[in-house]
C-alpha cells in the first residue's frame, strides 16, 4: 500500500513539475534561460530569455528586470535547445525544417477555459473564475519593467495556465494551419487534388509533429 502511495505521489509531483505556467508566470519555461536573438538588421543579443504566452512575445532579462522584443525585429531566437521564429506576429518553435520551410508549434495560453470552473455539484463558480481572469489581466497589463524575482516568486499562488499548442507550415512566406482543412483553403484548385493524393499517400496524422514534417516535401515542391 505504501509503494502505491508513492508511486501515486510521483505521478502527481511529474504531472505538476510538466506544467510551468501559472496566471502568475504565463512563461513557455519554468525561468529564464541562456539564449540569443538574431535581428532583421544583422544585429545579435544574449540574454536570459522566455516566451510570454499570453502576448506570443520574447521577454528577456535586463538587470533583474522584464523587458520585452518588438516581433516585427527578429529574425530567429535560440533559447537553450529550441529554436524560435516570429511569424504573422507570433513565436513559432521549429519543430523540424529551416528558415524558409518548418513546422512550427505556437503555444498560447488558453484564457477562455478560466471564465469556466466547475463549482460544488457541477455548478458554475463565477467567484472563482473572474479570480483566474483577474489574475491575468493584472499581468497582462503589467507584462514589462516587472521584477523577475518578484514575479518568481509569486508563480505558485496562481492559478495553473491552460496551454494550448497547434501546428503551422511555414513555407515561401506563407503560413499554413496544419489542418487539411486549413491548407486546402489556400490552395489552388488545381493543387487541391494533388494534396489530397499526398496526404492519403503518406498517411499524415494531423495531431502528430513527425508526421506533419513529411507535408514539406509538398511544400517543397512547389
Amino acid at each position: 500500500m505504501k509503494n502505491l502511495f508513492l508511486i501515486l505521489f510521483i505521478l502527481l509531483s511529474l504531472k505538476l513539475s510538466a506544467q510551468e505556467a501559472t496566471t502568475n508566470w504565463p512563461y513557455l519555461y519554468n525561468d529564464f534561460r541562456n539564449g540569443t536573438v538574431n535581428y532583421t538588421n544583422g544585429a545579435k543579443t544574449e540574454a536570459l530569455m522566455n516566451i510570454h504566452l499570453l502576448r506570443s512575445r520574447l521577454h528577456y532579462l535586463d538587470n533583474g528586470i522584464i523587458k520585452e522584443v518588438t516581433n516585427t525585429d527578429i529574425l530567429v531566437i535560440e533559447i537553450s535547445a529550441d529554436k524560435f521564429f516570429a511569424h504573422d506576429n507570433k513565436m513559432y518553435r521549429v519543430i523540424v525544417g529551416n528558415s524558409t520551410s518548418f513546422i512550427g508549434e505556437l503555444a498560447t495560453a488558453d484564457i477562455s477555459s478560466l471564465s469556466q470552473s466547475g463549482g460544488a455539484y457541477g455548478s458554475s463558480s463565477n467567484t472563482q473564475a473572474t479570480k483566474k481572469l483577474t489574475s491575468v489581466d493584472v499581468f497582462h497589463s503589467v507584462h514589462m519593467n516587472t521584477s523577475h524575482i518578484e514575479l518568481k516568486n509569486s508563480k505558485d499562488s496562481g492559478d495553473l495556465l491552460p496551454i494550448i499548442k497547434k501546428y503551422y507550415i511555414v513555407s515561401g512566406g506563407e503560413i499554413f494551419l496544419a489542418t487539411k482543412k486549413g491548407i486546402e483553403s489556400k490552395l489552388p484548385d488545381n493543387k487541391k487534388s494533388e494534396f489530397t493524393a499526398f496526404v492519403k499517400k503518406n498517411k499524415i496524422k494531423w495531431k502528430t509533429p513527425e508526421s506533419l514534417a513529411k507535408l514539406l516535401e509538398f511544400f517543397e515542391e512547389e
